[in-house]
C-alpha cells in the first residue's frame, strides 16, 4: 500500500480505492491497460491532490486531463521500463492480424453501401481507389488516407509518402506512448481521442495516389472539402468562442430579415432600458414615442436575465402604452376551442393569425400579438355536466313534490322518487358513468368553431375600428372548413349529446346530483327529498343561525370591520364579493345521509383568506416531523413507513391501529381552534421566527429567520392569529335563499378550513407524544386530515413491552378534543388507508403497503361500484386514454412495497378495463412501456397478463386493434 500527499499538513492520508494494487497488471504486455486504469484513477483526485503529486515527481501542473496522463506514464515506466520500440514484433497482436482486414472490408462497405452518413463524401475517392485493385492494407505512398470508424463520426485526413500500414503502426505506437505525444505535441487531439475511443474502432483507408510534389496541396484541400473534427487544433480557453445561438445571432444586428418581414432586434434596446432602470428622470421620454417603438421596447425586455428587472420594465412600459394610448399590451390573444377529434389545432392558429394581420392595428403590435398567442383546447361538457342540476335545486326557497306525474317505473323510497341510474336497467349504461364525455353533434362544430375564434379577439376589435360582424366575415366558410381534417372516425358506440339531453327531458324536475367518495356515480330524487336534507344540514343545525340582515349588509359590516383591523396588506376587501351558495351531496354508503358543501371562492376577502391558509399550512409543515403525524401529501405515507422499518430491530414488532376522525369539521369549537393557533405561534416565536413570508405571486412560502426579501410578503404572527378569529366570527353562507352564520365548527368553505382542522388534529398528537416519555421514540403515525394509522414497535416475547405498546394505542383514542369521535377501522392486521392496503407482517419486512384501486375488490362481480374514470365510449383521444392507464401504474409503482402485490392490482385493473369496453392493447401497450421505462420493473408479471385476445388466449400485436378502433 502506498500513500499520496495531499495539501493539507501532517501525515499523508492513505487512499488505497484510488490506487492500483501491487497483484495487479503486473506483466510487461500490461502497460497500456495499466495507463488507462492508474490515468482514470489520477483525475479523480482532481486540481489539489494533483498540484501535491507533481511537486512530488518534479513535474509541472497542467490540466487534470494532461497532468493524469503524465503522471501515469510515470508510473508505468517506473513499473515496466520504458517502451520506445516500434520494431513489428512489438506491435503484432490478435487485431492487427487478419482481424483488421476483415474490419477494414466491413467498414469499406458500409461507406460505399451509404450506410455510414459521415462518409458520404469519401464514396467518390473510395470508389476510385477500389476500381485501381489495390490492397488496401499494403497500399504504398505517397497517398492521402483517412482514418474512419462505424461507430462515431470523427474523422482525421492525413498524407504520408511511405505505405499505409507503416504509417498506421506509427499511429498505433505514438497512441500507445504518451510521452512520445508530450515531447513533439503534434496531433494531441487526435492521439487523445483514439485513446479514449480505442484504436480497434478505427481504421486507414487511401483516398488518393499522387506525386510528393502535389502530395501536401492535395492534403489540404480534402481537409477543406471533407471538415475532419480531428484535423482541428486545441484553441486556448481564452481564444476559444463558441458559435452563436440561433436568437444570439438575430440580436446581433439591428434589424433582422425574417420570412420577408423585417423585424427590429431586441437587443439594441436593452442600453436604453438599463438607463430607464438606473435613472427614473428618463423615463418622461416616453411619453413622447410612437406605439410601434413602444411595443418594440416592451418586446425588448425579455433579453434581460433577471425576473424583478422584466417585472419592472412591463410595469413602466406598459403603464405609459396604457395612459397614453389606452391599449395593454400585457393582454395575451388565447384563442379557446372546444376539443373536436377532426379539428387540427396547427390550421385554428393559422386561421386565427390570418385575422390578426387584417385588423387595422400597429405592425409591431401585431407582431407581438403573433408571437404570443396561443391555441388551447377546452374539455367538453361530460353527462354530469349536463344532468347535474343540484346547484339549482338548493338556491329554491319554495318546492314542490312532482313524482305523482313521473313514470310509474322509476323507483321510489318513503314515496319519493330515489335511485341510481347505475342500478336500474332501463337507463343505457353510457349514461350510468357521469365522467364520460359524450361528443357534440357535427352540425354544431363549424358554427361553434368560428364563435369561439370571433369572441377571443373581442378586446382587439375594440382598438381596431372593426366591428364583429366584419371580422366574421373575413372567415369564408372554405377557410373554416380547411381546420378539418375530414378523418373523424365515426365511433357508433360513442355517446352523444342529444342522447344526454333527450334522458334529461325524461327525468324532469328531479334532482341529479353526484355521490360523495364516487363522483362518477349520481343519484336521482325528488325536490321535496333534496329540501328536506338542505333543513337537515343547515337550516335546522344548530351550528348555524338565521340572520335579520340581508346579503349587503353583512359585507358592508364586515368590510368595515375587515378595514379596522388592518388586514388590507393582506388583501384588498372586494366590495362585490359574493357569500358562498351551500349545497348537499348524498354519502356512498348511504344515500339518506348528506354531506353539506358550501364553495366560498367569492367572498370579499377570499385573497387574505388564501395567503393566512398558505401560512398555516406552513407553519404546520415546518414543525418537526416526529412532533405530529400530519402529512402534506399521500406520497409522504412512504417516507414514513420506511422510516418505522429502518429503526426496527432485530426481535421486535409493531402493534398497529387504525381511525377515522368522525365529524372534523362540523363539532370543533372555536376557543380550541384559537388555542391550537396560539401554540404553534408560541413555538415558531421560541425558534426565534419573526413570522411567515409570502410571494406575492405565486404559491411559495417559508419562515422568516432573518431580513426581509423583495417579491415576499412578510405576514406577523399576531395578524395570523387576529385573521382567524376575524373568520371564525364572520363566516356567512346562503342556504335556499337565505343567509346563515356559522357560530361553531371550522368555517365551512374557507381556503383555511383544511389548515385549521389539520393544525388542531396536530397539536393534540404533539401533547399526545409529549407525554409518552420512553415510549414516544418507539411511535409511529401518518395521517392525513381525517384519516389516521399508529404504530408501536415492542419486543416479541415480552409481554410487558406488547401490554407497553397497547397501553399507547388506548391513550391515543383519547389525545383529540373531546368532540371528536374516532372509529377504529382495521379488524385485523391490514386495513384500507390512503387508498393503499396498510399493515404489519410478522417477519422482517415490517410496516408494507399495496396500492389498491377502487374496485378491486368488486372486479368479479357484476357491475363496477365506482365510477373513478371514464368508459371507453367517451369522447376524447387514444393518448388521454392511454395516460389514465399509464397513471394506475406508476400509483402501482410509487404505493406498494409488498413483494407480489403488484400482480393482484394488474390483473384486476385489466378486468376492470376490459369491462369498461378498453381493448386489452391499451393496457398491454400500456404496461410493456411503463416496464422498459423503468428496467424490466414486473417483467414476469408483464409477460403473464399481455397478448390475450377477447377469448383470453393469445392475440396478434397492439397495431391492428388500434387501426381497428380508429
Amino acid at each position: 500500500m502506498s500513500a499520496q500527499k495531499t495539501t493539507r499538513r501532517g501525515r499523508p492520508r492513505l487512499t488505497p480505492s484510488r490506487l492500483v494494487q501491487d497483484n495487479v497488471l503486473t506483466e510487461a504486455n500490461d502497460r497500456f491497460q495499466f495507463v488507462k486504469l492508474e490515468s482514470k484513477r489520477l483525475r479523480a483526485l482532481k486540481k489539489a491532490g494533483l498540484e501535491a503529486l507533481c511537486q512530488q515527481e518534479g513535474i509541472d501542473y497542467k490540466t487534470v486531463e494532461a497532468t493524469a496522463d503524465e503522471l501515469a506514464e510515470l508510473r508505468a515506466t517506473a513499473r515496466f521500463g520504458k517502451c520506445f520500440d516500434c520494431r513489428p514484433s512489438v506491435l503484432n497482436d490478435a487485431r492487427y492480424g487478419e482481424s483488421e482486414g476483415v474490419y477494414r472490408d466491413a467498414v469499406l462497405n458500409l461507406v460505399l453501401a451509404g450506410e455510414i452518413p459521415w462518409g458520404a463524401k469519401l464514396c467518390s475517392y473510395l470508389k476510385r481507389v477500389r476500381g485501381e485493385c489495390l490492397d488496401f492494407a499494403t497500399c504504398t505512398g505517397p497517398l492521402v488516407y483517412v482514418n474512419i470508424s462505424a461507430w462515431t463520426k470523427h474523422m482525421y485526413v492525413g498524407a504520408t509518402s511511405r505505405s499505409l500500414e507503416v504509417r498506421w503502426r506509427e499511429r498505433v505506437f505514438r497512441v500507445r506512448n504518451v510521452e512520445v505525444i508530450e515531447t513533439e505535441r503534434r496531433n494531441e487531439r487526435l492521439y487523445k481521442w483514439l485513446r479514449r475511443c480505442g484504436l480497434e474502432n478505427y481504421v486507414a483507408l487511401p483516398l488518393l495516389r499522387c506525386s510528393s510534389v502535389q502530395l501536401f496541396e492535395l492534403g489540404w484541400f480534402l481537409i477543406r472539402l471533407i471538415s475532419p473534427h480531428l484535423n482541428c487544433r486545441n484553441r486556448p480557453k481564452k481564444f476559444r468562442k463558441c458559435r452563436a445561438g440561433k436568437r444570439e445571432r438575430r440580436r446581433k444586428w439591428g434589424r433582422v430579415v425574417k420570412k420577408g418581414i423585417a423585424v427590429q432586434s431586441t437587443h439594441s434596446f436593452k442600453p436604453l432600458l438599463t438607463k430607464f432602470l438606473s435613472h427614473p428622470p428618463q423615463r418622461k421620454d416616453l411619453l413622447s414615442w410612437d406605439l410601434d417603438k413602444l411595443v418594440c421596447l416592451y418586446s425588448a425586455v425579455r433579453s434581460f436575465s433577471e425576473k424583478r428587472s422584466r417585472y419592472s420594465l412591463r410595469c413602466i412600459l406598459s403603464g405609459v402604452i396604457r395612459r397614453k394610448f389606452g391599449v395593454n399590451v400585457r393582454c395575451r390573444l388565447v384563442v379557446k376551442i372546444v376539443y373536436d377529434v377532426t379539428l387540427r389545432k396547427a390550421s385554428a392558429r393559422k386561421l386565427a393569425a390570418g385575422l390578426v394581420m387584417q385588423l387595422s392595428l400597429s405592425e409591431e403590435w401585431k407582431r407581438m400579438i403573433l408571437r404570443r398567442m396561443r391555441v388551447v383546447w377546452i374539455k367538453n361538457k361530460s353527462i354530469g355536466d349536463i344532468l347535474h342540476n343540484f346547484r339549482d335545486a338548493a338556491r329554491l326557497d319554495e318546492v314542490q313534490c312532482d313524482c305523482e306525474r313521473m313514470d310509474e317505473d322509476l323507483p321510489r323510497v318513503d314515496g319519493h322518487v330515489c335511485f341510481r341510474p347505475s342500478e336500474v336497467d332501463f337507463v343505457p349504461t353510457r349514461l350510468k358513468n357521469s365522467k364520460n364525455i359524450p361528443r357534440p353533434s357535427s352540425d354544431r362544430i363549424i358554427g361553434s368553431l368560428k364563435s369561439q375564434v370571433l369572441q377571443s379577439f373581442d378586446y382587439l376589435l375594440q382598438h381596431s375600428g372593426t366591428s364583429r360582424g366584419e371580422l366574421a366575415a373575413m372567415m369564408t366558410r372554405d377557410t373554416v372548413l380547411g381546420c378539418f381534417n375530414g378523418m373523424g372516425c365515426e365511433m357508433g358506440s360513442v355517446c352523444k349529446t342529444e342522447d344526454v339531453e333527450r334522458w334529461k327531458c325524461r327525468f324532469g324536475n328531479l334532482v341529479c346530483c353526484p355521490i360523495d367518495h364516487n363522483p362518477g356515480d349520481s343519484l336521482l330524487c325528488c325536490r321535496v327529498s333534496y329540501r328536506e336534507g338542505m333543513d337537515k344540514m343547515f337550516l335546522s343545525n344548530v351550528g348555524f343561525e338565521l340572520c335579520d340582515k340581508d346579503e349587503t349588509e353583512s359585507n358592508d359590516a364586515n368590510g368595515r370591520r375587515y378595514k379596522e383591523c388592518g388586514f388590507q396588506k393582506l388583501g384588498r376587501w372586494n366590495g362585490h364579493g359574493k357569500v358562498g351558495k351551500c349545497y348537499i351531496i348524498p354519502k356512498h354508503k348511504d344515500v339518506r345521509k348528506w354531506r353539506p358543501i358550501c364553495p366560498l371562492w367569492e367572498e370579499c376577502g377570499v385573497t387574505a383568506s388564501k395567503r393566512i391558509a398558505r401560512a398555516v399550512n406552513q407553519m404546520l409543515w415546518s414543525l418537526p416531523m416526529r412532533s405530529n403525524f400530519n402529512m402534506k401529501s399521500t406520497e409522504e405515507l412512504m417516507g414514513r413507513i420506511a422510516l418505522a422499518n429502518k429503526e426496527l430491530k432485530a426481535g421486535e414488532g409493531f402493534v398497529s391501529a387504525a381511525f377515522d376522525i368522525k365529524e372534523m369539521f362540523c363539532n370543533l369549537p372555536h376557543v380550541a381552534v384559537i388555542e391550537a393557533v396560539r401554540w404553534v405561534v408560541d413555538f415558531w416565536t421560541a425558534e426565534e421566527c419573526k413570522g411567515v413570508m409570502v410571494r406575492a405571486r405565486g404559491k411559495g412560502t417559508k419562515m422568516k429567520l432573518g431580513k426581509s426579501q423583495v417579491g415576499w410578503q412578510t405576514i406577523s404572527f399576531d395578524v395570523i392569529v387576529k385573521f382567524v378569529e376575524f373568520e371564525l366570527s364572520c363566516t356567512y353562507i346562503n342556504a335556499c335563499g337565505k343567509l346563515l352564520r356559522q357560530h361553531t365548527g371550522i368555517p365551512m368553505g374557507k381556503s383555511s378550513s383544511p389548515a385549521l382542522a389539520c393544525l388542531l388534529s396536530a397539536y393534540s398528537e404533539f401533547m399526545f407524544l409529549s407525554a409518552l416519555g420512553s415510549m414516544r421514540p418507539l411511535t409511529y403515525g401518518a395521517r392525513i386530515v381525517d384519516d389516521v394509522s399508529i404504530f408501536v414497535r415492542y419486543t416479541k416475547g415480552d409481554a410487558i413491552s406488547k401490554q407497553a405498546a397497547e397501553g399507547v394505542i388506548r391513550v391515543f383514542k383519547d389525545c383529540y378534543n373531546e368532540n371528536l369521535t374516532l372509529e377504529r377501522t382495521d379488524s385485523g392486521p391490514f386495513w384500507q388507508s390512503l387508498g393503499c392496503v396498510v399493515g404489519v407482517c410478522e417477519g422482517p419486512e415490517g410496516i408494507v403497503s399495496a396500492a389498491t384501486h377502487k374496485n378491486q375488490a368488486a372486479v368479479h362481480g357484476g357491475r363496477l361500484i365506482y365510477q373513478n374514470l371514464q368508459d371507453f365510449c367517451t369522447y376524447s383521444s387514444r393518448e388521454q386514454k392511454l395516460a389514465v392507464v399509464s397513471s394506475f401504474l406508476y400509483r402501482a409503482k410509487k404505493f406498494t412495497t409488498m413483494v407480489g402485490a403488484e400482480a393482484i392490482f394488474l390483473l384486476t385493473l385489466k378486468i376492470e378495463l376490459r369491462k369498461r369496453g378498453f381493448p386489452d392493447c391499451y393496457f398491454d401497450s400500456a404496461v410493456r412501456t411503463f416496464s422498459d421505462k423503468f428496467g424490466g420493473i414486473w417483467e414476469e408479471w408483464v409477460v403473464c397478463l399481455t397478448g390475450w385476445d377477447v377469448n383470453w388466449g393469445f392475440a396478434g400485436g397492439l397495431n391492428g386493434s388500434l387501426r381497428c378502433h380508429r
